[in-house]
């Protein structure tokens, strides 16, 4: 049987509001390719429905949101794309004492309390079973990564730069945030607080978020969210490059409004790495041990239920006895999964090596 496919998560925009939308093309000057105009056309004409329903949600659930506490500081997975982060947050979102960002919220993030019940009925049928870039299952209630919905609520993401993948990466200075204006920073801090606080007042519970990008935020996010815990996943990071640099591919494809050009993908791709590497070793040392914690995926794949128990242990979350078995169950589940593999020449291999230097010798200390 053929796998059904679908546009639409891979066209991030769909949730942005009308504001931010003209403000985009009017900074990159319309620069829509002729095979992309009809999504920017749709783009345009939900962009409209955003902004209305976004509108009508705080009419309705502003104050109560402004009145609702959290139950605990986030949780927060990070770790450079393709280091695992997915398929950890997959399985702490199975603790139905969390609650985090799923994929109707992230692409909706405006209006997903007004909407969600009746619009994801409509778009049923519209979402691929699976990701494109690794075939990990997909569905609307599946978690997700609320990098997506800062870049729909504020504009400062690098992920606005996937849509205009040819000119230079004006938002890549929203990874760390180094370089902006004290407004930039309040806007943001401002737009991950409220996104948090939906989260909780809807569920009641602790949020998990997970976002490679927070992993150049953390001393930003132990400001916003006093409290907050952080596990940090690192897998061989030869791996991680190829991985990375294939998924950008795909990102930069479907989400781009014009065809990419991806001469410089692997020099930035190393050059994120390293900073990534660094931000997470600068934040790091800012957190006392209780709420900071490493998982190497390697040993995520071999003992799943020992990597995760030590980490419910080290960060003092209690309660890993209840889980237990729906973690099992799920692992067995995607027992079948394969992981992409690339065929790396020695040559190569040996350059990442000398390159990824200081990585490799920080996960074997």
């Amino acid at each position: 049987m053929t796998k059904k496919k679908s546009w639409l998560p891979l066209n991030m925009g769909l949730g942005i509001t009308l504001g931010l939308w003209i403000k985009l093309l009017v900074k990159y000057r319309f620069a829509v390719g002729p095979s992309k105009i009809p999504t920017a056309l749709i783009t345009t004409y939900a962009s409209f429905l955003n902004s209305t329903f976004g509108y009508l949600e705080e009419l309705t659930y502003g104050r109560r949101i402004d009145e609702t506490d959290l139950v605990a500081p986030p949780i927060f997975i990070i770790g450079f794309w393709r280091s695992g982060t997915t398929h950890l947050h997959n399985l702490l979102s199975l603790d139905e004492r969390f609650t985090y960002p799923t994929t109707y919220t992230c692409l909706f993030p405006n209006h997903f309390l007004l909407t969600e019940r009746v619009v994801k009925k409509l778009l049923r049928g519209f979402l691929p079973e699976t990701r494109p870039m690794d075939n990990m299952r997909l569905s609307w209630d599946m978690p997700q990564e609320d990098e997506i919905a800062l870049a729909l609520l504020t504009g400062l993401s690098p992920y606005i730069d996937f849509a205009f993948p040819n000119v230079p990466r004006v938002h890549h200075r929203f990874l760390d945030f180094e370089g902006t204006t004290a407004e930039e920073v309040e806007t943001f801090k401002r737009a991950i607080k409220r996104l948090v606080h939906k989260q909780t007042y809807r569920s009641r519970k602790r949020a998990v978020l997970k976002s490679p990008a927070h992993s150049y935020r953390i001393k930003l996010l132990a400001e916003t969210f006093p409290g907050a815990k952080f596990i940090h996943i690192h897998r061989d990071p030869i791996a991680v490059f190829f991985s990375a640099v294939h998924t950008f591919k795909i990102q930069r494809e479907f989400m781009g409004l014009t065809a990419p050009d991806n001469t410089r993908l692997e020099q930035e791709v190393i050059q994120d790495m390293l900073l990534c590497h660094r931000r997470i070793q600068e934040g790091k040392e800012h957190l006392p041990p209780e709420r900071f914690h490493e998982i190497r995926f390697e040993y995520l794949e071999r003992k799943p239920i020992a990597e995760l128990e030590k980490t419910y242990d080290k960060l003092k979350l209690g309660g890993f006895k209840m889980v237990r078995p729906k973690m099992e169950a799920y692992l067995a589940s995607i027992a079948d999964y394969k992981k992409n593999v690339y065929d790396i020449p020695d040559e190569k291999r040996d350059e990442l090596i000398e390159i990824f230097h200081p990585i490799l010798q920080a996960s074997r200390s």
